[in-house]
């Protein structure tokens, strides 16, 4: 399964029903593109008819996030370090 796949998987899931160009538009991928992969995704049983099969939501089960590390690089002057705004303390550290 490639990363389209995956995602159209996602839409199926988070959605009723199959609207190739709603799904496109979603997805920032060209309709022609977005159509082939449903058809593997039919082909190989993770979807069936517009809606998403005990195949595809096993798949989706199997690759959920539970936690995720968000990571920022740059300079901004919107942003302020975290230090700056509260006073950290560490445990058996005095004040």
């Amino acid at each position: 399964m490639n990363k389209i796949m995956f995602d159209i998987l996602m839409y199926l899931n988070d959605n009723t029903g199959w609207d190739s160009r709603a799904a496109a538009r979603k997805l920032y991928k060209p309709y022609s593109v977005i159509d082939a992969e449903f058809e593997r995704l039919n082909e190989e049983g993770y979807a069936k008819g517009g809606i998403i099969t005990e195949k595809g939501v096993q798949y989706l089960e199997r690759h959920k996030v539970d936690n995720a590390i968000i990571l920022a690089a740059g300079v901004s002057s919107r942003f302020v370090a975290i230090r700056n705004i509260t006073r950290l303390t560490c445990v058996g550290q005095p004040r």
